[in-house]
């Protein structure tokens, strides 16, 4: 192996999740409550879906799902 190779492979961000398993309700779509287990399970995670797939109903699902384990914090704009 190169050293350029081994400079690239220390560069390797990885992400340890720090979530937790959840039950989302069937109100949502298929995609969407595989989006809001993934961000759950995660537990540091963005949503970047695009205009009307969703988001405001991923959002309620995920806060819902977490709002026993921790601290929700929205900004105001």
């Amino acid at each position: 192996m190169s050293a350029y190779q081994e400079f690239l492979d220390s560069k390797v961000v990885t992400h340890i999740a720090s979530g937790k398993a959840v039950h989302v309700s069937e109100k949502l779509f298929d995609f969407q409550r595989d989006i809001v287990k993934w961000s759950a399970r995660k537990g540091r995670s963005a949503i970047f879906a695009d205009c009307g797939l969703g988001k405001t109903p991923m959002q309620l699902q995920w806060a819902d799902a977490i709002q026993a384990k921790t601290l929700i914090l929205a900004p105001l704009a």
